[in-house]
């Protein structure tokens, strides 16, 4: 995501051949996805992998592409006015410009990949949180089921820490 969301930045063409396909495939339901990646991968964490590959792809792309495409034209004329080249001008400019949004992106995806692996294991697995979650339900056990709950919040709370680590470290000029 990273990756396609730079090149679409740096480079028109590139944006104008995978734009309309985000536009289209972006609002699918992505959990609607997972009978052909059942099909394809079979009843394994393969098809869940996949799954969540493909939506967080999304999010980390739109938001890297954003980052990228709004830093301010006096930095690229600056850069070109010195001579950069197109892998200077990569490196330095667009992304440490990017960096920023590229970590809201990457958060946003680490909520969106909890959302959609707890989704799939509803549907697709005989293990795992959504499964535990899922089967207490039709179960009526609804203690098991908060303590499904509450671990996702609290393994969304560890690592939505790590990762604001991560960036800080990352990211040393951001302020807040």
């Amino acid at each position: 995501g990273v990756a396609c969301g730079l090149l679409m930045a740096m480079f028109r063409p590139v944006r104008f051949m995978i734009d309309p396909l985000i536009a289209a495939l972006f609002p699918i339901p992505k959990i609607a996805l997972m009978p052909l990646l059942l099909l394809a991968f079979g009843f394994g964490d393969a098809s869940k992998i996949a799954l969540v590959a493909i939506a967080v792809f999304f999010p980390v792309c739109v938001n890297t592409y954003v980052g990228a495409a709004n830093i301010e034209k006096i930095y690229w004329d600056v850069a070109k006015n010195y001579g950069a080249s197109q892998s200077v001008l990569f490196r330095r400019i667009v992304f440490f410009g990017a960096l920023p949004t590229i970590f809201a992106g990457l958060r946003i995806a680490l909520a969106v990949s909890f959302i959609v692996l707890v989704a799939s294991e509803f549907v697709a697995t005989k293990s795992g949180i959504g499964y535990l979650i899922g089967n207490s339900w039709e179960l009526l056990q609804v203690d098991v089921m908060f303590v499904g709950i509450v671990t996702i919040g609290i393994l969304g709370l560890i690592t939505s820490v790590l990762f604001q680590e991560i960036e800080r470290k990352a990211i040393p000029w951001k302020t807040g």
